[in-house]
C-alpha cells in the first residue's frame, strides 16, 4: 500500500514538474534578430525593444543585434530608435527589423517629463562619476581586441552627374556601377587587427603590451591601431576626445548652459531602469559639441550605453562613436566600442572614404596583475608582435574575421609587394622626425628652405643613412646657402644606437653655421630651432664640435654633452675687456640637460616612442660649466637654465597655455661676459613690416633687443572654448595673452658690452587673437584656418600703437 502511494505521489510530482517546465518554456519564448536602417541597411546600435505595453524591454547591442526571452502572454514588440519612426511588430516578425528614418522631427515621439526629472537624472549621474569612472578604481587589467578597416564611399548621384556630362550615363548604369558595387563588397581598402593586454594601477600607472598586430600591406608593425590614440577609453571625463579633438562631454558640470536633453524612453532592466536621453547643443550656442543618445542605468546612475557624433556642418565630415558598458564583478566597465570617421567628399566629391572599427574588452579583473610598469614606454610592442601564426590569431580574436577582411589582407599585401611601397615604408623609420627615405638615405625636410633678414632666402639639403644600412648607426650631413649673405653653411654627424632603439644614442657632430646672438636653448621642444632659422637678424658665426650622450629613463630624459665653439659676431661689436680679441671668442662647455614629464604617455611610431601628452607640467633643466677665451682674456663661467611648460583644458573655462622660464649665467670673480654668451630676450618679432604669430616668444620684441645675465619670464595664453558664431568660412573664437620678462645685468658686463639694454624694469605685452576668422576647406578632410590679432608692448610712455603695437597673423589646421 505504501509503495503504491509512493509511486502515485512520484508520478504526480513528475507531472507537475512537466507542466511547470512547459509553462516556463511557453513563458520564455526566445526572440532574436537585428535592427537595421531601412534605407542604408546599416545596423542601429542600442535600438530599444519593449514587450507589448509593458516597460520591460531590451536594448540591442552595439551591432544592432538582440536576443531575449518574451514574457508570458505577450506577442508584440515595440521597436524605437532616436531619429527613426517607431513600429510595433508581431513576435514572428522579429528576425530582421527595418526602421524608417525621420526627416521631419515633428513625426518623432518625444517624452518630455518635467525638466526637474531630467535634471535629477543627469546631476545624479555626474555626482556618481567618480565611483563609475574606471580610472578611479584602485587597479584593473583586461584584454582588448580591435580591428579597423577603411572603405571608399561612392556618391552615386555625383558619379551619375559626372558621367552624364560625358554622355556615358548608360555605360555607368550598365557596367561601371555594378563593377564598383562588386569590388566594394569583396574588399576593404585597408584592414588591421591588434590584440593587447592592459594593466592599470592608481595613481596613473598604465601599461599596454601589444601582443599581436597586423596591418594589411605591412610586414612590420610601426604604429599601433588608430583606436588607441584618437578615441576615448571611457566617457567619464569632462571631454570626449575624437580624432585628437576635445569635445565637451554632455555629462559634465555646466551641461545646462550648453546642452539640451530630451527623455526619449524608460526601459526596465530587471528591477532597475535605463533612462534613454537624447542630447544636442542648445540653439544659438556654438562650441565643440556632440549629439547623440545617453543611456543612464539606475544601478549607480552609470552610463550603460552612449552614442556620440559631431554635428553635420555641411562639409562632408562626420565622426561617430558608440560605446557599451557592462556591470562586471560589482563595477561598471567599458565592453565594446564602434567608431566611424566619415569623409563623404574626400578624396573627391564623387568618391568619399570611411575609416571605421570595433573594439571588444574581455577578461576584466580588478587587480593590476603580474606586470612591471615601464614609465618610459607605457605602450610596448611584444618582440613577436608581427610574427603571430594563424593559430595564435584565432586564439586572440574575440570574433572571427570575415571573408571580406581575409580577401583584403591578400589583395593589399600583394599590391604593396608588387609596387614596392611596403619595402619603402619599412625603411621610413625617421618619418616621425621629419625625414623622408630615399633608398638607403633619409632626406631632412627641415633643411630645405628658410627665409630671414640676414641670409634672405636660404636653400639647403640634409641626408642621413637609415635602417636599410643599419639600425645601429646613422651618418650624414647637411648644407645650406643664403642668397643675401652669399655664404655656405654646413654640418655633419654620426649617431650610434647601442641597442638599436632610438631613445638611447651617442653622437659626434660638427657644424659651421649662424645663430642669433644670445640664443637661449634649453630643449628642442621649446627652443623652436626651426623658427630660429627664420629669425636670424643679428648673428654670430659659429664653428662647433660636439659630443652628446642621450638616454631616456622612466619619466626622465637626460643628455650629457660637451662642445667646443668658435664664435664670431657678424655685426659691429667691441668687447671692452683688457686682452680680448675683437670679434673672436673660443668657448668650451659641458652641459647636463634634464627633462621630466610626470605620467607622460609615449606611443611607438616608426621606431620612436613619441610623447602623447601628460596632464602635468613638464620641467626642463640645463646645468652648464664653461670656459671663455678671447686673446689673452680667460674666464670660467656657470650657466643654469630652467623652464616649465603646462597646458591644461578646464571644463567651463577653456585651455590655459603657460610657460615659465628663468636662468642665470655668472663668470668667476664677477668677470664680464660678451654679448654672445649673455641671455637674450626671446623675441619673435621679424621686422617693422609684418609679424607671423607663433606661441613661445614675445611678438613685439626683436630677438636681439634685451640681454641679461639673470632673467625670469612668463608666457601665458588662454583659449576660450566657445565660438562667436559658426559659418562655413568663419568660426571665430577668442584667445587672450600676456607675456612678461624681467632681467638684470652686472655692472661689469654692462660696461664691457656697451650700449646694451636690459629689461630691469620689466617688459610687458598683451594680445588678443581671433582664431579661425577665415576658415578654408582643405581637401574636404580638414580646415586651414587664418588667425588674426594684435599685441601691444606696455612701455613707460603714452599709448602709441604705431610704435609699440603689432598686428599678427597666424595659421592652424583643424579637423
Amino acid at each position: 500500500m505504501k509503495s503504491m502511494v509512493y509511486m502515485a505521489m512520484k508520478n504526480f510530482l513528475v507531472f507537475c514538474w512537466g507542466i511547470l517546465l512547459c509553462l516556463q518554456a511557453s513563458a520564455q519564448t526566445k526572440v532574436s534578430g537585428i535592427v537595421l536602417d531601412a534605407e542604408t541597411h546599416r545596423p542601429l546600435p542600442f535600438a530599444t525593444l519593449q514587450q507589448g505595453n509593458s516597460k520591460q524591454g531590451f536594448i540591442a547591442d552595439i551591432n544592432g543585434q538582440f536576443s531575449f526571452n518574451m514574457l508570458s502572454g505577450v506577442y508584440t514588440i515595440k521597436v524605437s530608435y532616436t531619429g527613426y519612426k517607431g513600429i510595433t511588430i508581431n513576435v514572428q516578425q522579429a528576425d530582421t527589423i527595418y526602421l524608417e528614418p525621420v526627416y521631419n522631427l515633428k513625426e518623432e515621439v518625444v517624452v518630455r517629463p518635467p525638466y526637474e526629472k531630467i535634471k535629477r537624472i543627469i546631476n545624479t549621474a555626474i555626482r556618481n562619476k567618480p565611483q563609475n569612472n574606471p580610472d578611479k578604481y584602485d587597479a584593473y587589467r583586461y584584454d582588448i581586441y580591435y580591428k579597423m578597416h577603411a572603405d571608399v564611399l561612392p556618391n552615386d548621384e555625383a558619379l551619375k552627374a559626372r558621367y552624364a556630362k560625358q554622355n556615358k550615363l548608360q555605360k555607368y548604369n550598365d557596367t561601371i556601377s555594378k563593377r564598383l558595387d562588386t569590388a566594394l563588397k569583396q574588399n576593404h581598402i585597408l584592414f588591421s587587427e591588434t590584440y593587447s593586454r592592459v594593466h592599470f594601477e592608481r595613481p596613473g600607472k598604465r601599461q599596454e603590451i601589444v601582443l599581436a598586430s597586423r596591418f594589411s600591406g605591412f610586414k612590420k608593425t610601426f604604429f599601433t591601431n588608430v583606436v588607441t590614440g584618437v578615441l576615448p577609453f571611457h566617457a567619464y571625463g569632462d571631454f570626449i576626445k575624437l580624432n585628437t579633438v576635445d569635445y565637451i562631454n554632455p555629462l559634465a558640470n555646466g551641461w545646462q548652459s550648453r546642452y539640451q536633453f530630451d527623455l526619449m524612453d524608460e526601459v526596465l532592466d530587471g528591477t532597475d531602469t535605463i533612462f534613454i536621453l537624447r542630447y544636442k547643443a542648445k540653439k544659438g550656442i556654438s562650441f565643440k559639441s556632440l549629439q547623440g543618445n545617453l543611456y543612464i542605468h539606475s544601478n549607480g546612475y552609470a552610463i550603460s550605453h552612449i552614442t556620440a557624433q559631431t554635428p553635420d556642418t555641411g562639409d562632408g565630415r562626420v565622426l561617430k562613436m558608440q560605446q557599451v558598458y557592462r556591470f562586471v564583478k560589482g563595477k561598471w566597465f567599458p565592453r565594446e566600442l564602434n567608431y566611424s570617421f566619415i569623409f563623404t567628399k574626400y578624396p573627391s566629391p564623387e568618391m568619399g572614404m570611411t575609416l571605421s572599427g570595433h573594439s571588444t574588452i574581455d577578461s576584466v579583473f580588478y587587480d593590476a596583475g603580474d606586470v612591471k610598469f615601464d614609465k618610459a614606454q607605457a605602450v610596448k610592442l611584444h618582440d613577436s608582435v608581427d610574427q603571430r601564426t594563424d593559430n595564435e590569431w584565432q586564439r586572440y580574436r574575440f570574433e572571427p574575421v570575415t571573408l571580406k577582411e581575409q580577401k583584403t589582407y591578400v589583395l593589399v599585401d600583394s599590391i604593396m609587394q608588387e609596387t614596392g611601397i611596403g619595402k619603402y615604408l619599412e625603411n621610413a623609420t625617421n618619418l616621425a622626425i621629419g625625414r623622408i627615405p630615399v633608398y638607403f638615405m633619409d632626406v631632412d625636410l627641415t633643411r630645405l628652405l628658410a627665409f630671414n633678414t640676414y641670409e634672405g632666402t636660404r636653400l639647403g639639403l640634409g641626408a642621413y643613412t637609415n635602417d636599410k644600412i643599419s639600425k645601429y648607426f646613422s651618418v650624414g650631413g647637411w648644407f645650406g646657402y643664403g642668397f643675401r649673405d652669399r655664404v655656405w653653411k654646413y654640418g655633419a654627424s654620426a649617431r650610434i644606437f647601442p641597442n638599436g632603439k632610438k631613445e638611447h644614442w651617442v653622437e659626434l657632430a660638427y657644424q659651421n653655421n649662424y645663430r642669433n646672438t644670445g640664443n637661449i636653448n634649453i630643449h628642442p621642444e621649446i627652443d623652436r630651432r626651426g623658427l630660429q632659422n627664420w629669425l636670424l637678424v643679428q648673428v654670430d658665426k659659429i664653428e662647433e664640435y660636439r659630443a652628446t650622450l642621450h638616454g631616456r629613463f622612466g619619466y626622465w630624459e637626460m643628455e650629457l654633452s660637451g662642445k667646443q665653439q668658435n664664435l664670431q659676431p657678424q655685426y659691429f661689436y667691441n668687447f671692452n675687456e683688457a686682452g680680448s680679441q675683437r670679434g673672436n671668442f673660443d668657448v668650451t662647455e659641458v652641459s647636463l640637460n634634464l627633462r621630466y614629464a610626470f605620467r607622460e604617455k609615449r606611443t611607438p611610431v616608426y621606431g620612436y616612442y613619441l610623447p602623447a601628452g601628460t596632464k602635468f607640467p613638464i620641467v626642463y633643466l640645463q646645468l652648464t660649466g664653461g670656459q671663455l677665451s678671447s686673446g689673452s682674456y680667460l674666464t670660467n663661467y656657470t650657466r643654469v637654465l630652467a623652464a616649465v611648460d603646462y597646458k591644461v583644458h578646464i571644463n567651463r573655462w577653456g585651455t590655459d597655455n603657460i610657460r615659465l622660464m628663468g636662468g642665470m649665467i655668472q663668470a668667476e670673480n664677477g668677470n664680464a661676459l660678451p654679448r654672445s654668451l649673455l641671455l637674450a630676450g626671446n623675441g619673435y618679432r621679424f621686422n617693422n613690416e609684418y609679424q607671423i604669430y607663433a606661441w613661445g616668444g614675445f611678438m613685439t620684441m626683436l630677438p636681439f633687443t634685451y640681454f641679461s645675465d639673470a632673467f625670469g619670464s612668463v608666457l601665458y595664453r588662454h583659449d576660450f572654448d566657445r565660438y562667436f558664431y559658426n559659418h562655413k568660412y568663419s568660426k571665430p573664437s577668442l584667445s587672450v595673452a600676456h607675456n612678461l620678462l624681467y632681467g638684470s645685468l652686472s655692472a661689469r658686463s654692462a660696461l664691457a658690452d656697451g650700449n646694451i639694454s636690459t629689461p630691469s624694469n620689466g617688459y610687458h605685452e598683451s594680445g588678443l587673437i581671433i582664431n579661425n576668422l577665415i576658415r578654408l576647406n582643405y581637401l574636404n578632410i580638414a580646415h586651414f584656418n587664418i588667425n588674426i590679432g594684435g599685441f601691444y608692448h606696455w612701455a613707460n610712455a603714452p599709448f602709441d600703437w604705431g610704435r609699440h603695437g603689432r598686428w599678427v597673423i597666424g595659421s592652424s589646421i583643424s579637423f
